[in-house]
């Protein structure tokens, strides 16, 4: 079950911090979403699931200007690999693109924030020890 750190900004510029939990759900199918927030200290469930998109979430995940990013280990519909991002604001998962394709269901990908600004995503090969990195503005 993943969980996310975020926040949203008040136009005052203060900050309510929450935590996303994803889980699917066997009896209705489904991955649904929960959000906790500090400032009520309780639990609450998203409105809407999450689309299936074919593939599971990568437990670990980064927050960059309030928002959670995760690398999705495959999308079975484009084969592909894609980072995943939870907007806080809007409660909505938007599906981003990574700048190569070319990832392997085998291999490893690690994603850390840069300067508070940008997102690095780290790919390792799964049968060598080659790794490519790459810094990408969302």
């Amino acid at each position: 079950m993943p969980y996310a750190l975020g926040y949203t900004t008040s136009s005052s510029g203060h900050r309510s911090y929450k935590i996303l939990r994803r889980y699917y759900s066997q009896n209705d199918k489904k991955v649904l979403g929960e959000i906790y927030e500090f400032t009520s200290d309780s639990w609450r469930v998203l409105d809407a699931s999450f689309p299936l998109l074919g593939y599971s979430v990568n437990r670990n995940g980064v927050c960059l200007k309030g928002d959670a990013y995760f690398v999705a280990p495959r999308d079975k519909v484009n084969d592909a690999f894609l980072i995943t991002k939870f907007d806080f604001t809007t409660e909505t998962l938007v599906r981003l693109p990574l700048p190569f394709q070319n990832l392997h269901p085998w291999d490893k990908a690690f994603l850390s924030v840069v300067r508070d600004e940008k997102i690095a995503l780290l790919h390792v090969w799964r049968y060598c020890l080659v790794q490519h990195t790459c810094v990408v503005n969302f």
